[in-house]
């Protein structure tokens, strides 16, 4: 029973591996369909990447661990003025450990920058 079941369970890797690296022939391309030409994005829709602003001034404390790189997202926005075209303030938050993050973040207090 052993020996069969090995048997299967190698029988499949193969297949596996053998389908999985195996060449597919591509499928046919077909023309594109003609369509007329858009309007190209105004400025402002580019860099708000289609979001509509906020009426009224909206305030984000965004928590992140000092010295690490995951928070690099938010400060390029930050300083490129995206948060400011969607009228949001962002509040830096430091913090030098994992637990005191989480309870923020548990709490919805804070919003976490990172991984």
């Amino acid at each position: 029973m052993k020996k069969w079941l090995s048997f299967i369970l190698v029988f499949t890797m193969l297949l596996m591996l053998v389908t999985a690296c195996g060449q597919q022939t591509p499928a046919p391309t077909t023309a594109a369909p003609t369509t007329a030409p858009t309007e190209a994005p105004t400025e402002a829709e580019t860099t708000t990447f289609g979001l509509t602003p906020f009426t009224e001034k909206q305030t984000l404390r965004v928590g992140f661990f000092t010295g690490s790189p995951l928070s690099y997202p938010f400060l390029f926005a930050d300083k490129l003025g995206y948060f400011e075209e969607l009228n949001i303030e962002l509040v830096y938050e430091p913090f030098t450990n994992g637990p005191a993050m989480m309870e923020s973040n548990a709490a919805w207090d804070i919003a976490s920058c990172g991984l």
